[in-house]
């Protein structure tokens, strides 16, 4: 109790804030060296949410746990984003540095990430099953709100709800399976990025192109293309 005193007067004297900094330190004409370092990092990051969400799972925490996975995705989302932005620093390419801190700190943004990656993973299945590619990149909505029902007491159907009676082990398990084979899958060949940077801008420029295309399938090829090449 007293310490939860001295946290409430210090958000009212302005001393101490709950939440984001406002302030935040921008992203900006970052090197190839110090992009990769980020990339990676949070790679790792997201291992080790996985890891902790493992022990959760175990000991059926499966709300906590099924929280900590779904971070875990977010940030091999950002890592995502940061590989594709190393792309275009080794292609001598014009970066839109504005809309990579926007989508960095943004959770939807990272949830969108997400979503291409599951199309790099499962959209070849989709396509060969005659099922619409954009499934994969909806419920972004969805996810958040699951995210969220997974940490906090909520108010449904005329009922105050807990995590721990809103997330399954059914949920918590898939969840983590996903993440865990998101890391195992694309991360390896995600690594190999970094021989980029002893590739010439103008071999670059040919494997990538400078406009992303509209369609789904073509996208899909592009980001294959990008983990494969």
């Amino acid at each position: 109790m007293r310490e939860f005193r001295y946290c409430v007067t210090h958000t009212l004297t302005g001393r101490y804030v709950f939440g984001g900094n406002l302030n935040q330190p921008k992203i900006n004409n970052l090197k190839f060296d110090t992009i990769f370092d980020g990339a990676i990092k949070c790679l790792r990051n997201a291992q080790e949410l996985c890891d902790e969400a493992e022990i959760l799972h175990k000991h059926e925490k499966y709300a906590r746990s099924f929280a900590l996975s779904h971070f875990a995705r977010e940030e091999f989302g950002k890592s995502f984003m940061l590989f594709r932005t190393l792309i275009d620093v080794a292609a001598g390419k014009k970066v839109d540095w504005k809309k990579l801190n926007r989508r960095f700190r943004d959770h939807k943004q990272k949830l969108a990430s997400d979503a291409a990656v599951s199309t790099t993973l499962f959209g070849k299945e989709y396509r060969e099953l005659g099922l619409p590619l954009e499934v994969l990149f909806g419920g972004v909505d969805f996810k958040n709100a699951q995210k969220n029902s997974c940490l906090y007491t909520d108010w449904d159907n005329g009922s105050f709800t807990l995590p721990s009676d809103t997330i399954t082990e059914k949920q918590s398990e898939r969840n983590l399976t996903i993440a865990i084979y998101r890391i195992a899958k694309l991360g390896p060949p995600l690594l190999e990025l970094e021989r980029l940077k002893n590739s010439s801008k103008q071999d670059l420029k040919v494997i990538y192109p400078d406009e992303m295309p509209e369609s789904i399938d073509e996208y899909l090829d592009l980001l294959s293309s990008r983990v494969q090449t």
